[in-house]
Protein backbone atom coordinates (compact mmCIF):
# COMPACT_ATOMS: atom_id res chain seq x y z
CA UNK A 1 0.00 0.00 0.00
CA UNK A 2 1.30 3.59 -0.76
CA UNK A 3 0.05 6.46 1.15
CA UNK A 4 -0.24 10.47 -1.31
CA UNK A 5 -0.58 13.56 -0.84
CA UNK A 6 0.60 13.15 2.97
CA UNK A 7 2.53 16.24 2.05
CA UNK A 8 0.47 18.22 4.35
CA UNK A 9 1.35 16.59 7.34
CA UNK A 10 5.00 16.38 6.91
CA UNK A 11 5.20 19.87 9.34
CA UNK A 12 3.21 18.21 12.27
CA UNK A 13 5.82 14.94 12.05
CA UNK A 14 8.70 17.13 11.94
CA UNK A 15 7.91 19.03 14.69
CA UNK A 16 6.63 15.95 16.84
CA UNK A 17 10.00 14.43 16.08
CA UNK A 18 12.06 17.58 16.68
CA UNK A 19 9.67 17.95 20.33
CA UNK A 20 10.48 14.23 20.93
CA UNK A 21 14.31 14.44 20.66
CA UNK A 22 14.33 17.71 23.02
CA UNK A 23 12.66 16.01 25.55
CA UNK A 24 14.46 13.07 25.23
CA UNK A 25 17.29 14.74 27.00
CA UNK A 26 15.17 16.27 29.96
CA UNK A 27 11.75 13.92 30.56
CA UNK A 28 12.97 14.57 34.62
CA UNK A 29 11.93 18.45 34.48
CA UNK A 30 9.22 18.51 32.25
CA UNK A 31 5.94 16.48 31.65
CA UNK A 32 5.08 15.04 28.53
CA UNK A 33 2.13 15.41 27.17
CA UNK A 34 0.83 12.16 24.92
CA UNK A 35 -1.92 12.95 22.84
CA UNK A 36 -3.78 10.89 19.42
CA UNK A 37 -3.15 12.28 16.09
CA UNK A 38 -5.77 11.72 13.75
CA UNK A 39 -5.28 10.84 9.86
CA UNK A 40 -7.64 12.21 7.36
CA UNK A 41 -6.05 12.30 4.23
CA UNK A 42 -6.47 10.30 1.38
CA UNK A 43 -5.23 6.36 0.77
CA UNK A 44 -4.46 5.18 -2.55
CA UNK A 45 -4.68 1.02 -2.97
CA UNK A 46 -2.36 0.39 -5.60
CA UNK A 47 -1.25 -2.93 -4.11
CA UNK A 48 -2.33 -6.40 -6.10
CA UNK A 49 -5.22 -8.90 -5.01
CA UNK A 50 -4.42 -12.17 -5.66
CA UNK A 51 -7.12 -15.02 -5.72
CA UNK A 52 -5.18 -18.24 -4.71
CA UNK A 53 -8.05 -20.92 -6.02
CA UNK A 54 -7.83 -21.19 -9.86
CA UNK A 55 -10.95 -21.27 -12.91
CA UNK A 56 -8.90 -24.98 -14.00
CA UNK A 57 -9.89 -26.40 -10.73
CA UNK A 58 -13.46 -26.09 -11.59
CA UNK A 59 -13.35 -27.86 -15.16
CA UNK A 60 -15.13 -31.22 -14.03
CA UNK A 61 -14.50 -32.69 -17.27
CA UNK A 62 -10.68 -32.50 -16.80
CA UNK A 63 -8.45 -35.71 -16.61
CA UNK A 64 -11.94 -37.83 -16.41
CA UNK A 65 -11.24 -41.54 -17.52
CA UNK A 66 -15.07 -42.32 -17.37
CA UNK A 67 -18.14 -40.69 -16.49
CA UNK A 68 -21.42 -42.53 -17.20
CA UNK A 69 -24.43 -40.38 -16.40
CA UNK A 70 -26.90 -43.25 -17.37
CA UNK A 71 -29.28 -40.19 -19.19
CA UNK A 72 -32.04 -42.10 -20.83
CA UNK A 73 -30.08 -45.13 -20.07
CA UNK A 74 -27.08 -44.34 -21.43
CA UNK A 75 -24.69 -46.82 -20.88
CA UNK A 76 -21.42 -45.59 -22.68
CA UNK A 77 -18.72 -43.86 -21.43
CA UNK A 78 -18.88 -39.72 -21.37
CA UNK A 79 -15.74 -38.99 -20.75
CA UNK A 80 -13.93 -39.92 -24.40
CA UNK A 81 -11.75 -42.86 -23.14
CA UNK A 82 -14.47 -45.53 -25.01
CA UNK A 83 -14.36 -47.46 -21.33
CA UNK A 84 -18.07 -48.26 -22.15
CA UNK A 85 -20.29 -50.49 -19.61
CA UNK A 86 -20.15 -53.93 -21.99
CA UNK A 87 -22.45 -55.96 -19.48
CA UNK A 88 -25.49 -54.49 -17.53
CA UNK A 89 -28.17 -56.34 -16.32
CA UNK A 90 -29.22 -53.72 -13.66
CA UNK A 91 -32.68 -51.94 -14.38
CA UNK A 92 -33.28 -48.55 -15.58
CA UNK A 93 -34.94 -46.34 -12.79
CA UNK A 94 -36.04 -42.65 -12.11
CA UNK A 95 -32.77 -40.82 -11.40
CA UNK A 96 -32.05 -38.42 -7.90
CA UNK A 97 -34.79 -35.75 -9.07
CA UNK A 98 -37.13 -37.93 -10.32
CA UNK A 99 -36.81 -38.11 -14.37
CA UNK A 100 -37.40 -41.62 -15.55
CA UNK A 101 -34.79 -43.66 -16.82
CA UNK A 102 -31.71 -41.68 -15.78
CA UNK A 103 -30.31 -43.87 -13.25
CA UNK A 104 -29.98 -47.65 -12.48
CA UNK A 105 -31.51 -49.97 -9.94
CA UNK A 106 -29.40 -52.98 -8.54
CA UNK A 107 -30.91 -55.79 -6.72
CA UNK A 108 -28.70 -56.81 -4.41
CA UNK A 109 -28.93 -60.23 -5.91
CA UNK A 110 -27.38 -60.47 -9.10
CA UNK A 111 -27.47 -56.93 -10.69
CA UNK A 112 -23.99 -55.61 -12.19
CA UNK A 113 -22.40 -54.21 -14.90
CA UNK A 114 -18.86 -54.56 -16.43
CA UNK A 115 -16.58 -52.40 -17.90
CA UNK A 116 -13.34 -53.77 -19.83
CA UNK A 117 -9.92 -53.35 -18.54
CA UNK A 118 -7.68 -50.57 -19.89
CA UNK A 119 -4.29 -48.67 -19.74
CA UNK A 120 -6.69 -45.30 -18.97
CA UNK A 121 -8.49 -47.08 -16.05
CA UNK A 122 -5.13 -47.88 -14.47
CA UNK A 123 -4.52 -44.03 -12.96
CA UNK A 124 -1.67 -42.78 -10.63
CA UNK A 125 -3.90 -40.62 -8.95
CA UNK A 126 -7.36 -40.69 -8.99
CA UNK A 127 -10.88 -39.66 -8.04
CA UNK A 128 -13.95 -41.85 -7.61
CA UNK A 129 -17.31 -40.06 -7.84
CA UNK A 130 -20.94 -42.24 -7.03
CA UNK A 131 -24.06 -40.65 -6.90
CA UNK A 132 -26.57 -43.00 -4.85
CA UNK A 133 -28.99 -44.64 -2.68
CA UNK A 134 -28.74 -47.68 -0.71
CA UNK A 135 -32.29 -49.49 -0.22
CA UNK A 136 -30.86 -52.34 1.88
CA UNK A 137 -27.49 -54.19 2.69
CA UNK A 138 -25.76 -57.03 2.05
CA UNK A 139 -25.83 -59.61 4.32
CA UNK A 140 -23.35 -62.09 3.02
CA UNK A 141 -19.56 -63.21 4.17
CA UNK A 142 -17.89 -59.81 5.29
CA UNK A 143 -21.45 -58.45 4.63
CA UNK A 144 -19.43 -55.90 2.23
CA UNK A 145 -21.98 -53.35 -0.29
CA UNK A 146 -19.38 -52.47 -3.30
CA UNK A 147 -20.44 -49.86 -5.52
CA UNK A 148 -17.17 -49.73 -7.90
CA UNK A 149 -13.94 -51.82 -7.69
CA UNK A 150 -11.52 -52.57 -10.16
CA UNK A 151 -8.89 -55.55 -9.22
CA UNK A 152 -10.68 -59.59 -8.50
CA UNK A 153 -10.18 -58.93 -4.78
CA UNK A 154 -8.81 -57.18 -2.13
CA UNK A 155 -5.14 -58.90 -2.01
CA UNK A 156 -4.66 -57.42 -5.52
CA UNK A 157 -1.93 -54.96 -6.65
CA UNK A 158 -3.68 -51.78 -8.21
CA UNK A 159 -7.03 -52.34 -6.97
CA UNK A 160 -9.37 -49.35 -6.09
CA UNK A 161 -13.04 -48.99 -5.31
CA UNK A 162 -15.93 -47.71 -3.19
CA UNK A 163 -17.88 -49.98 -0.47
CA UNK A 164 -19.65 -49.55 2.25
CA UNK A 165 -19.69 -52.22 5.32
CA UNK A 166 -20.00 -52.28 8.80
CA UNK A 167 -15.94 -51.73 10.03
CA UNK A 168 -13.88 -53.22 12.99
CA UNK A 169 -15.79 -56.73 12.95
CA UNK A 170 -15.46 -60.25 11.94
CA UNK A 171 -16.28 -61.24 9.03
CA UNK A 172 -18.70 -64.43 10.55
CA UNK A 173 -20.17 -61.97 12.68
CA UNK A 174 -24.12 -60.79 11.87
CA UNK A 175 -24.25 -57.83 10.37
CA UNK A 176 -25.58 -54.70 12.20
CA UNK A 177 -27.08 -52.47 9.18
CA UNK A 178 -27.34 -49.33 11.50
CA UNK A 179 -23.83 -48.58 11.59
CA UNK A 180 -22.93 -49.43 8.46
CA UNK A 181 -20.59 -46.70 6.67
CA UNK A 182 -18.98 -45.74 3.61
CA UNK A 183 -15.25 -46.34 2.41
CA UNK A 184 -12.44 -45.85 -0.45
CA UNK A 185 -9.54 -47.34 -0.96
CA UNK A 186 -6.56 -47.41 -3.79
CA UNK A 187 -3.14 -48.88 -3.74
CA UNK A 188 -1.39 -52.35 -4.01
CA UNK A 189 -3.53 -54.82 -2.08
CA UNK A 190 -5.84 -53.96 1.42
CA UNK A 191 -2.25 -54.33 3.64
CA UNK A 192 -0.86 -51.20 1.27
CA UNK A 193 -3.37 -49.51 -0.24
CA UNK A 194 -4.62 -45.95 1.44
CA UNK A 195 -7.97 -46.37 2.76
CA UNK A 196 -10.03 -43.24 3.89
CA UNK A 197 -14.10 -43.69 5.64
CA UNK A 198 -16.65 -41.51 6.60
CA UNK A 199 -16.19 -42.08 10.35
CA UNK A 200 -18.73 -39.68 11.40
CA UNK A 201 -21.86 -40.76 9.64
CA UNK A 202 -24.01 -43.98 9.43
CA UNK A 203 -25.69 -44.36 5.89
CA UNK A 204 -29.17 -43.59 5.87
CA UNK A 205 -31.24 -46.17 3.44
CA UNK A 206 -33.39 -44.57 0.61
CA UNK A 207 -31.80 -41.16 0.94
CA UNK A 208 -29.22 -40.13 -1.91
CA UNK A 209 -25.97 -39.55 -1.02
CA UNK A 210 -22.66 -37.84 -3.23
CA UNK A 211 -19.70 -39.41 -2.18
CA UNK A 212 -16.12 -38.90 -3.16
CA UNK A 213 -13.07 -40.10 -2.86
CA UNK A 214 -9.55 -38.78 -3.69
CA UNK A 215 -6.12 -39.98 -3.79
CA UNK A 216 -3.17 -37.17 -4.63
CA UNK A 217 0.00 -39.11 -4.40
CA UNK A 218 0.27 -38.46 -0.66
CA UNK A 219 -2.93 -37.86 0.93
CA UNK A 220 -6.63 -39.55 0.82
CA UNK A 221 -9.79 -37.75 1.77
CA UNK A 222 -13.33 -38.95 1.92
CA UNK A 223 -16.50 -36.57 1.25
CA UNK A 224 -19.98 -36.88 1.80
CA UNK A 225 -22.53 -34.44 -0.10
CA UNK A 226 -19.44 -31.82 -0.04
CA UNK A 227 -18.36 -32.02 3.03
CA UNK A 228 -14.87 -33.56 3.79
CA UNK A 229 -15.12 -36.53 6.35
CA UNK A 230 -11.67 -37.67 6.78
CA UNK A 231 -8.22 -37.19 5.57
CA UNK A 232 -5.61 -40.12 5.45
CA UNK A 233 -1.75 -39.47 4.89
CA UNK A 234 0.29 -41.88 3.09
CA UNK A 235 2.52 -42.89 0.11
CA UNK A 236 1.22 -46.15 -1.31
CA UNK A 237 2.38 -48.24 -4.49
CA UNK A 238 0.06 -48.99 -7.33
CA UNK A 239 1.00 -51.54 -10.06
CA UNK A 240 -1.32 -51.56 -12.71
CA UNK A 241 -3.78 -55.07 -13.30
CA UNK A 242 -5.72 -56.18 -15.87
CA UNK A 243 -9.09 -56.84 -13.98
CA UNK A 244 -11.82 -55.71 -15.32
CA UNK A 245 -13.83 -52.96 -13.61
CA UNK A 246 -17.38 -53.76 -12.22
CA UNK A 247 -20.08 -52.21 -10.81
CA UNK A 248 -22.43 -53.09 -7.99
CA UNK A 249 -20.26 -56.09 -6.87
CA UNK A 250 -17.21 -57.62 -6.55
CA UNK A 251 -15.59 -59.99 -8.93
CA UNK A 252 -14.50 -62.82 -6.02
CA UNK A 253 -17.59 -65.68 -6.02
CA UNK A 254 -17.37 -65.80 -2.38
CA UNK A 255 -17.33 -62.30 -1.33
CA UNK A 256 -19.09 -60.91 -4.42
CA UNK A 257 -20.63 -57.22 -1.57
CA UNK A 258 -23.76 -57.17 -3.94
CA UNK A 259 -24.87 -53.37 -3.68
CA UNK A 260 -28.27 -52.57 -3.14
CA UNK A 261 -29.79 -49.53 -4.74
CA UNK A 262 -29.87 -47.04 -7.27
CA UNK A 263 -26.82 -45.14 -9.06
CA UNK A 264 -27.71 -42.29 -11.01
CA UNK A 265 -24.12 -41.19 -11.76
CA UNK A 266 -20.17 -42.38 -11.87
CA UNK A 267 -17.50 -40.63 -12.73
CA UNK A 268 -13.58 -41.94 -12.20
CA UNK A 269 -10.89 -39.35 -12.81
CA UNK A 270 -6.79 -39.44 -13.02
CA UNK A 271 -6.66 -36.85 -10.36
CA UNK A 272 -7.42 -35.58 -7.57
CA UNK A 273 -10.54 -33.48 -7.58
CA UNK A 274 -9.96 -30.15 -5.13
CA UNK A 275 -12.29 -29.45 -2.88
CA UNK A 276 -14.11 -26.45 -4.90
CA UNK A 277 -14.91 -29.39 -7.43
CA UNK A 278 -16.31 -31.69 -5.16
CA UNK A 279 -18.42 -28.96 -3.71
CA UNK A 280 -19.54 -28.54 -7.08
CA UNK A 281 -20.62 -32.09 -8.39
CA UNK A 282 -22.31 -32.25 -5.22
CA UNK A 283 -24.87 -29.72 -6.78
CA UNK A 284 -24.95 -30.47 -9.83
CA UNK A 285 -28.71 -30.82 -11.20
CA UNK A 286 -27.86 -32.71 -14.30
Amino acid sequence: MRILRFFGLLPIVFMLFFAQSNLSSCQKEMEIVRDTIILKDTLFLKDTIRITDTVSCYNLMDSLVAYYNFNGGNLNDSSGNNNHIIFNNAAKTPDRFGRANNAYKFDGITSFMRVANSASLNPKKISLVAMVKFTGFYHGACHGNQILKKGFQDQNDGIYGLRAGVLGIPCANPVDTTVEQIFGYYGNNQFSSIGVVDSIDYIKPNIWMTIVFTYDGTQGKMYIDGKLKQTINGVVPFTPNNFDMLIGRAEHPQYPYWFKGVIDELRVYKRALCEGEVKEISKLKN
